[in-house]
């Protein structure tokens, strides 16, 4: 049955998440180029973590380690995180793992699941129906950190993701 949940435009946001992520060397993923700026390692993990927050909530599906949420969730702080952090193939796995199982999980939820009050509790007056929670983590928070990632990326002098052909 399909569903209102564009998984076009998800596998498109993963697939640009994962190409601004290929060039990253392992030695600047913890990198902050100015103060303040979440880095790398941050930015991927919280990905991993806010988008594995989708299968758990439709089909009780635990993907990522616990302690993902205390380094990566949505309080974590930067000087928390543990000296040896996941590497960035191993972050990359977890979102591969994660990818498959909304693209697997996803299509099983009916329309009436997707009209459901919000179940996360989060941002219920703009976000009311599980459709708009799940769309938000799947598509519109994950943007919100790949921008992130764009303005670490021209700091730290790297070629853009996205390049316009002049044609």
């Amino acid at each position: 049955m399909a569903n209102a949940i564009n998984l076009t435009l998800f596998r498109s946001v993963v697939g640009l998440v994962r190409k601004a992520f290929a060039d990253i060397p392992e030695e600047q993923m913890r990198a902050q180029p100015v103060s303040g700026i979440n880095p790398p390692v941050w930015i991927l993990g919280h990905i991993v973590t806010t988008i594995s927050v989708v299968p758990k909530v439709i089909a009780n599906v635990s993907i990522v380690p616990k302690e993902y949420l205390v380094w990566f969730g949505p309080t974590s702080k930067l000087e928390n995180l543990p000296a040896t952090t996941p590497t960035k193939e191993t972050l990359l796995n977890q979102l591969s793992a994660v990818y498959e199982s909304v693209l697997t999980e996803i299509p099983k939820l009916t329309d009436e699941d997707l009209a459901k009050p919000n179940a996360l509790k989060f941002m219920t007056q703009e976000l009311p129906t599980q459709r708009d929670i799940l769309e938000n983590l799947l598509m519109t928070h994950t943007m919100i950190h790949y921008g992130q990632l764009t303005v670490w990326r021209r700091l730290m002098k790297l070629n853009p993701v996205i390049v316009f052909s002049k044609d």
